[in-house]
């Protein structure tokens, strides 16, 4: 059943793949992989209570599954529990898959607590990541960059990163208007 879920989640059909996710669970209350998966398609289907429930629960199955953390801390995120969602992404950069989107979603939440300055670090951390700047999160982390120097007063650096964005992506969110 779990195999089945994973299946339908890649095909796009997250309707038959929480069912098949449910199954799994009911015959193996203990599988980790299933509530963690279960909690994502959850939270994806802005169900936050069922969701923060079942990835609690597969973190304490199995707490060195690293993606779990990742998706707790969006959950949280998303209910303004920042403090808690910072410590989440924290674990989730232990995940190499992760690394650079929980980088990227922990400076976001610096961002809405107008800490520009840790959020700035982070940003710096994820680009650094993508050696060769082929990943679609880096535009992001770039632009988050950007925002971060134009609320601190430092345009010249925020129009290298909108100019980099450009480059890249000419339709990228608002880039051209800033430019």
């Amino acid at each position: 059943f779990l195999n089945a879920g994973k299946l339908y989640e890649m095909k796009n059909r997250k309707d038959l793949a929480l069912g098949f996710y449910q199954r799994c669970i009911k015959l193996a209350p203990k599988n980790a992989q299933a509530h963690g998966a279960l909690g994502h398609i959850l939270f994806l289907a802005k169900q936050y209570k069922d969701a923060k429930h079942e990835l609690d629960l597969a973190i304490r199955l199995s707490p060195e599954t690293y993606s779990n953390y990742y998706y707790l801390g969006k959950l949280l995120k998303e209910a303004q529990d920042l403090g808690a969602a910072v410590k989440a992404f924290d674990k989730a950069q232990r995940d190499s898959e992760f690394k650079q989107k929980a980088l990227i979603e922990r400076a976001t939440c610096y961002m809405v607590a107008n800490r520009y300055d840790n959020a700035q670090i982070d940003l710096q951390r994820a680009i650094e990541l993508d050696k060769d700047d082929s990943k679609s999160d880096t535009l992001y982390a770039r632009y988050f960059l950007a925002s971060c120097y134009e609320k601190s007063r430092r345009i010249d650096k925020a129009i290298e990163q909108w100019e980099f964005i450009y480059k890249r992506n000419h339709s990228f969110r608002d880039v051209s208007a800033k430019l």
